[in-house]
């Protein structure tokens, strides 16, 4: 079986000693800069220590493979682009009604609206028209471990004369 030879490169500033993989009778990158368990013969190759066996990758210094690591995406949470306010009925005007709507919408992962539980609502239309408002909104939806997912938020609509 062929071996890898590991060549031990320089030490970074902070600490981290980079390691290159040398094929078979192939030069090292850097000469006589060698891990332990080989030696270097100053003319850039790189041969194992007879006896001496290679330990695993685990249990050598650190390896540096980039300069940055990969950063996992942040979480986001649900971000409401456009929502309006439902429209008044003439009934619910005529009548004097005020009052909240209250709705828990499930915001879809897909950047749709879901089923729409209404809380509290009022008479007249109004329970109505702010469902309509509701599965009028514009939203990005929440990222988690950088997936987008469905939430469920509860909305308030509220009814005022003036």
């Amino acid at each position: 079986p062929s071996r890898i030879t590991l060549v031990r490169g320089p030490k970074h500033a902070d600490g981290v000693i980079q390691f290159w993989s040398v094929p078979p009778g192939a030069e090292a990158p850097i000469p006589d800069l060698v891990a332990e368990g080989e030696t270097g013969s100053g003319d850039g190759k790189v041969k194992p220590v007879p006896g001496v066996g290679m330990a695993a990758e685990s249990e050598k210094t650190p390896v540096s493979r980039s300069p940055t690591p990969p950063v996992d995406p942040p979480d986001q949470p649900l971000r409401i682009l456009y929502k309006t306010n439902g429209r008044y009925t003439p009934l619910a005007r005529r009548n004097g009604v005020e009052g909240t709507v209250e709705l828990e919408i499930t915001f879809l992962a897909n950047r749709r609206i879901g089923p729409i539980t209404v809380v509290r609502g009022l008479p007249d239309g109004l329970t109505d028209q702010a469902l309509n408002a509701a599965r009028s909104i514009r939203f990005e939806p929440a990222i988690k471990d950088g997936v987008s997912t469905t939430t469920i938020k509860t909305l308030m609509y509220s009814f005022r004369i003036y």
